[in-house]
């Protein structure tokens, strides 16, 4: 996606194409929210909604998906990289969310708060040696890929 003009970003920007699973876990509309737990900790009473990412930062994503979601609703993602058997498990809050050009899906930029149970916001950091603003977020997607791009690419 394009920076516009008017956008003030904290994180540069990296284009991904990656399959997600996201879930709502509570509804913020109702007086009073309860679900009974299952027996099973890898079943989830949360219905699973699909989408695919479209690039990620230091401290965000922002997906594609057939769920319009409201900003403030906190999700859970699971991020799923090619190669890889497990997904990364990520949890954050929709900053925004705006309709696609065909009127069916939805952007949303999601500001994450944890991944793998780690707070995203304690891990961002300025890499001085290759000039690029760093995260666990970024370790995870990219592992070294967005270092090695600006080491080779100084100047983009």
């Amino acid at each position: 996606m394009q920076k516009k003009n008017n956008e003030i970003r904290r994180h540069d920007r990296y284009d991904t194409d990656v399959k997600i699973h996201f879930y709502v876990p509570y509804e913020l509309k109702t007086k009073v929210n309860f679900q009974f737990k299952k027996n099973q900790p890898d079943e989830s009473l949360n219905k699973r909604f699909s989408g695919l990412s479209k690039n990620v930062s230091a401290g965000g994503i922002c997906f594609v998906s057939e769920l319009r979601l409201e900003p403030g609703d906190y999700i859970l993602i699971d991020m799923y990289l090619p190669g890889v058997a497990k997904p990364i498990p990520m949890e954050g809050e929709v900053r925004w969310s705006t309709v696609n050009e065909d009127g069916l899906q939805f952007y949303s930029g999601v500001q994450l708060v944890k991944v793998y149970d780690k707070p995203v916001e304690q891990t961002i950091y300025y890499d001085q040696e290759h000039q690029v603003i760093w995260s666990n977020v970024l370790e995870q997607v990219l592992g070294s890929f967005a270092i090695l791009h600006k080491k080779m690419y100084p100047n983009p």
